[in-house]
């Protein structure tokens, strides 16, 4: 975390140069001028602690550190002693240059390591016991051993440094000055590569930016970007598909909302407004019901041969393939996940999620029953009706997909609501539906917002069936919504807090890998990310070091550039709700062993984050995150672990990763989990139905079983007189 965080809160970049600048010229002034004595020196610190202070107020309007809690603290107090060292260093050892050159090394050696321990001191201010002997131990520790060169090489600090330590030099001697500016040219000149994690971990991304701002038009310079995060810090790269379609789609054709409003889409890399979308509410709601009412009860789609269903389904699935590559940009532009992902996985699997659902559409049928008695018994499986479906924004175009496409398959018609932070994707296949064939009323699209159009939908007397994908307290809201209109069934798709087990044979290097994709997928925006990773006691360290390396390697930049493993998240109310998750973590005593805060000044981007020593009361181990920060747990034994990972409200997923079959077959069976993978993760074949346990929702998406929620079973029994058989 940087100092200028810590004093001074989230201040532009801008305005940082102005604060070291005038700060270190005042300090300047005091210790040639004036600062004879130790008195005096003691004042000119002070006054140049209090000049930061007030001038970040000033500029800023607020800081994160009290003054007096900062001026009564001991570690200030361990400051001013640095820094009296510092200047008594720099008055009684730089006028010696004149007479013994070799005292600019040892004074400007002093003068370094002064200012390390005095930022160091500093930016612990006013932190708590704890904490501080988490600095001194560890991060303290750790910026020794890093070394001097790895802290002036910063950007952001190098400026300054070369500013004051260089015009000092150049008033004592001229030869200095030629062999400092030779030091620092072979010093650029070597393009050392630093750990990223250091520079994360000492000084903070947001003096990335701000070097990225000021110093990057100094060749020399430029070289240090290609070694850290920075490269997330870009500008944004555009995107090669534009928005056609952001109306309404009601009854086959694309409208304006009843009352005229709009409301922005927001491209997360930025925050800036891609599109103004049509904001539905009741009435849409209202005329998007009446559409998909009329289309089942006296269109062709129900009356239909299955058989053509299914070929309009599959000319659908063709087109999605054929415009493969805009949609997924548009799918990434909205949204922020990688393109790679939805290029290369995403909009595929729609594309087979659809020719699964369409081959079902002519395979759907009922039994014949024997009766005990002279009676011919058989069962109809009926299309349901209108189905009301709301979707989420983490995987818009796949939530589409599962839903849709059984509904569609069954005969049913649909009303869709959109998450108002991501309606593009899905209007733009609605309108590839229409292309290939499907009748006006049969899938209407309405994005809005979830108290109008969704609570609207939900409702709604003429709709026969919900299906919603979402948060659990939302789902409690849709079902006494349900409840309270015509008891529509309703099936769930919810919250998770699913457990990642690593067993004690487990290969670490896989496991680790393997731990990082069931965490990180999708910037960690997974429902049924693996965010409990519970780790054997025997391999926990070693787990530890290497989960904290792999994510400080982690890719995060623009979702648009080949190779960036995370984009920025969903939007800025997610973005906060991540950072206090964080803060929670840190707070309650987990150790934060990377990451932590966020990335760059503009956008949704969050540091990949690891936690160790966490807790199963902790918040991070008990509330869905839905964000970049895996917690990692320890245990003892089998039992113990089947224990703690039940322990929750939540069973959606868990993974166990093992080599041993007795083990493996234990857990599959003990986990309260809708979906247990072992020795993989994150698994959605169109087949494979998914769902939860307990409060993770009911219901199953995706396979033969999403059917059924589409389906009205009817059975018809008809009496025979004198039957051949029975």
């Amino acid at each position: 975390m940087s100092l200028i965080k810590h004093l001074y809160g989230d201040i532009e970049p801008k305005f940082m140069s102005l604060i070291f600048c005038w700060s270190a010229t005042i300090s300047e002034i005091f210790s040639y001028t004036a600062c004879r004595q130790l008195s005096q020196m003691f004042f000119a610190i002070f006054f140049f602690h209090i000049s930061e202070y007030i001038l970040a107020i000033a500029i800023h309007g607020k800081t994160n550190v009290n003054l007096s809690s900062l001026l009564i603290s001991k570690n200030y107090l361990l400051a001013m002693i640095c820094s009296l060292v510092e200047y008594i260093v720099e008055i009684y050892f730089f006028p010696g240059l004149k007479e013994h050159w070799w005292i600019s090394n040892v004074g400007l050696l002093m003068v370094i390591i002064g200012e390390i321990i005095r930022k160091l001191a500093i930016e612990t201010a006013g932190r708590s016991f704890t904490h501080l002997i988490k600095i001194h131990h560890e991060e303290h520790h750790k910026l020794v051993t890093h070394g001097v060169y790895a802290y002036i090489r910063h950007p952001s600090y190098c400026g300054f440094f070369i500013w004051s330590v260089g015009t000092q030099i150049m008033l004592c001697n001229p030869l200095s000055t030629l062999a400092f500016a030779l030091v620092v040219w072979r010093f650029f000149q070597q393009r050392i590569r630093y750990e990223e994690l250091f520079l994360r971990q000492f000084f903070g991304l947001e003096y990335e930016e701000y070097a990225r701002r000021t110093f990057s038009g100094i060749p020399f310079l430029k070289r240090i970007y290609r070694y850290s995060t920075a490269a997330a810090l870009e500008d944004p790269i555009k995107p090669p598909v534009s928005v056609e379609y952001d109306k309404l789609l009601i009854n086959g054709q694309f409208v304006d909302a009843a009352s005229g409003k709009t409301f922005p889409t927001l491209d997360p890399r930025t925050g800036e407004v891609i599109a103004h979308v049509a904001e539905g509410d009741a009435e849409d709601i209202n005329r998007a019901v009446a559409a998909a009412r009329k289309a089942f009860d006296e269109g062709p789609w129900p009356r239909m041969t299955a058989y053509e269903r299914s070929k309009i389904m599959l000319r659908f699935a063709d087109l999605v393939e054929k415009h493969n590559d805009e949609i997924a940009a548009l799918e990434t532009w909205d949204n922020g996940k990688p393109y790679e992902q939805s290029v290369n996985v995403e909009i595929p699997m729609v594309v087979r999620i659809f020719r699964y659902y369409a081959g079902w559409a002519d395979k759907i049928h009922g039994l014949t029953i024997r009766a005990d008695g002279p009676h011919h018994v058989q069962t109809l499986h009926e299309p349901i009706g209108v189905a009301g479906q709301i979707i989420p924004w983490n995987f818009p175009l796949l939530m589409f997909a599962w839903k849709v496409g059984p509904a569609l398959a069954c005969g049913n018609t649909v009303v869709l609501k959109t998450a108002e932070q991501t309606p593009l994707s899905a209007l733009l296949v609605s309108k590839l539906f229409l292309e290939a064939g499907l009748p006006s009323g049969v899938l209407n699209v309405v994005s809005g917002f979830g108290p109008t159009a969704g609570a609207a939908l939900c409702s709604h007397m003429d709709v026969d069936k919900l299906a919603f994908t979402g948060s659990t307290e939302t789902g409690r809201v849709i079902l006494e919504l349900a409840a309270k209109s015509n008891l529509k069934p309703v099936t769930l798709e919810l919250g998770g807090k699913s457990p990642f087990i690593v067993c004690e044979d487990a290969d670490v290097d896989k496991a680790v890998e393997l731990a990082h994709y069931a965490l990180f997928f999708n910037q960690g925006q997974c429902c049924c990310a693996g965010s409990r990773t519970f780790v054997h006691e025997k391999v926990y360290d070693e787990f530890v070091e290497k989960a904290k390396a792999r994510a400080t390697k982690r890719t995060v930049g623009d979702p648009f550039k080949s190779g960036t493993e995370q984009g920025p998240q969903i939007d800025a109310e997610q973005f906060k709700k991540i950072l206090r998750y964080i803060r929670s973590g840190t707070e309650s005593g987990a150790k934060l062993e990377t990451g932590g805060d966020k990335l760059g000044t503009k956008g949704y981007y969050i540091q990949p984050t690891v936690f160790s020593d966490v807790k199963d009361d902790m918040l991070i181990a008990k509330e869905e995150i839905f964000g970049p920060v895996q917690s990692i747990l320890k245990f003892k034994d089998l039992d113990e672990v089947i224990r703690r990972a039940n322990n929750t409200r939540y069973g959606l997923a868990a993974g166990v990763f093992t080599q041993n079959l007795d083990t493996a077959n234990t857990l599959m069976r003990a986990l309260r989990a809708g979906t247990v993978w072992i020795n993989c993760f994150d698994v959605f074949d169109a087949t494979i139905p998914f769902g939860g346990y307990k409060m993770s929702g009911h219901g199953r998406e995706k396979g033969e079983y999403s059917l059924k929620n589409y389906l009205q079973v009817k059975a018809v029994v008809t009496a025979m007189k004198n039957p051949a058989w029975l």
